[in-house]
């Protein structure tokens, strides 16, 4: 049985309906049958398939031997010490990904965003239900698009925190900002030299999770780059037979998902670690597109925190508000809030360490930033309060306002019906 039809442009991930209909992610890239050479439509007639979110067959994966000890030169396995300052003069051409590094396939995130999804919707079966909620979500791209969503504090509804973006801040975004849970004179303003300390303190993470980590989760994070909706299905132990609805919720995580990280990747265009940190080296890829914000981390949050609506799901892999700091034997699960995505502390539900333990693995491989995998969880945390139907937000509070009349309620929301649809199928399909 074949799982999947290519939807999308750039995410290489599908789920079955019924025979294998239904929708998977990619625009020839995705393959959900990797066993199979003719799997995938690559750009310009090529022969060779693709796979991983977008990654030529070329840099296909390959076992890399993590042994760190020195060879009989005195020379390191790993020339993770080699490092690149993108801000210093002479190092532009590592300073930002450009249009030609983009598969070809993809450089229509390039340009302005077409809310009709045009080339988007090729691969793609507009009657889907996920498709419809997809395309709805598109039409409102002023509320949730980065060229229309301030981030950061600068009037906006405060997704991508300061604590994200400290390799980037420059022109673009001056000053500092208060946030809820930090004074804002505890943020230093960095100048362009000084970004460089930002960046050089993750690849030295990554440098650690490479060879300390990496080999463990190779097999695992080798799955995740094409199926990490798998791992969400199979830890919430849902099935196509008795929860057709809540695959429908995921396939709609997915597609909305695919138009916002892509779109926030076109904003901020971050080069790949392993550009600027050769010894970095990943197992396959990296993908052909930029790297913040990272696409695994927002959708792994993301589908966590639309599952999470589901009060049977929520009230056994949810938030655990007993205040201890170990999980508390006993504890009452609960539906997530805004803020409790806020920060970097671990969130006390399992489903979301889920979602954390996918975004990290992607950081293991080397082809993610740890900020990569925090504004995604940052920012599916702003798109899921702004698309479920609530009407004064989960706890968002740059996003509720008192009418007039003392009744707190909702500055803004993206409506979708087709997806309250699914949403409220999903509901009922669970005890």
């Amino acid at each position: 049985m074949a799982f999947g039809k290519g939807m999308g442009m750039g995410m290489g991930m599908g789920m079955g309906h019924g025979m294998g209909m239904g929708m998977g992610m990619g625009h020839g890239m995705g393959q959900p049958d990797f066993a199979n050479p003719d799997a995938g439509i690559p750009p310009h007639n090529s022969l060779m398939p693709r796979s991983y979110y977008a990654t030529p067959h070329e840099l296909r994966r390959r076992p890399w031997t993590l042994k760190f000890s020195p060879d009989n030169t005195g020379a390191v396995s790993f020339p993770s010490d080699y490092r690149i300052d993108p801000n210093r003069p002479g190092n532009e051409k590592f300073a930002q990904w450009t249009e030609q590094d983009w598969d070809p396939a993809l450089r229509f995130w390039t340009r302005d965003f077409d809310p009709t999804l045009i080339e988007w919707l090729k691969a793609a079966e507009p009657a889907e239900p996920s498709i419809v909620a997809a395309l709805e979500f598109a039409d409102q791209y002023d509320l949730w698009h980065p060229i229309h969503v301030k981030y950061a504090g600068l009037g906006g509804l405060e997704w991508i925190e300061q604590s994200d973006l400290l390799w980037y801040l420059e022109e673009k975004i001056p000053g500092t900002w208060p946030a809820p849970d930090a004074d804002p004179a505890t943020w230093p303003t960095p100048e362009a030299n000084d970004r460089w300390v930002w960046i050089n303190a993750e690849l030295e993470q990554l440098a650690d999770y490479m060879s300390e980590e990496r080999l463990d989760y190779l097999d695992e994070s080798d799955v995740q780059a094409d199926h990490l909706h798998e791992y969400v299905i199979q830890f919430v132990g849902a099935n196509q037979r008795d929860h057709p609805w809540t695959m429908e919720l995921i396939n709609c995580g997915l597609a909305i998902g695919n138009l916002v990280y892509m779109s926030y990747k076109a904003e901020f265009n971050r080069v790949r670690p392993s550009l600027i940190c050769p010894g970095l080296i990943p197992p396959f890829g990296p993908p052909m597109h930029p790297a913040f914000p990272s696409g695994h981390s927002f959708l792994a949050h993301f589908l966590a925190l639309l599952l999470l609506e589901v009060p049977y799901i929520h009230q056994r892999l949810g938030v655990d508000r007993s205040g201890a700091l170990q999980p508390a034997e006993g504890s009452v699960f609960n539906i997530p809030e805004w803020s409790d995505l806020r920060g970097s502390a671990a969130i006390k539900s399992p489903l979301l360490l889920l979602a954390q333990r996918i975004a990290v693995n992607r950081e293991r491989i080397g082809v993610h930033y740890p900020s990569d995998s925090s504004a995604s969880r940052h920012l599916a945390a702003g798109i899921w309060d702004m698309i479920v139907p609530d009407p004064v937000g989960r706890g968002n509070i740059y996003n509720q306002m008192d009418d007039g009349s003392g009744n707190i309620i909702r500055k803004q929301s993206i409506s979708c019906p087709m997806f309250d649809l699914i949403l409220k199928r999903a509901k009922a399909e669970w005890p």
